[in-house]
């Protein structure tokens, strides 16, 4: 199972890497930041906790102006002190 994992981690990063995820030259796209808590949380099942926290670290660092009584925002808070 874990080698699934690492292969839809390794999906996801090259998803992430694909230049054309900006928004009409305005930044990012809104697939971005649920990409890369996607990529934390396939990293995080494979076992790889320090990627995890990684990719867990720059959705947070993406999010860190979001509402906080966000679910999304809450879950990914929970999930990633699990990871410490």
């Amino acid at each position: 199972m874990s080698y699934a994992l690492f292969r839809a981690a390794r999906q996801l990063r090259s998803v992430l890497r694909l230049p054309n995820l900006t928004f009409r030259g305005r930044g990012e796209s809104e697939f971005v930041p649920s990409g890369r808590l996607l990529l934390g949380r396939a990293l995080a099942l494979a076992g790889d906790t320090a990627k995890a926290r990684a990719a867990y670290q720059n959705f947070l660092t993406l999010w860190k102006d979001a509402d906080p009584d966000l679910k999304i925002l809450r879950h990914a808070k929970a999930e990633y002190s699990v990871l410490r």
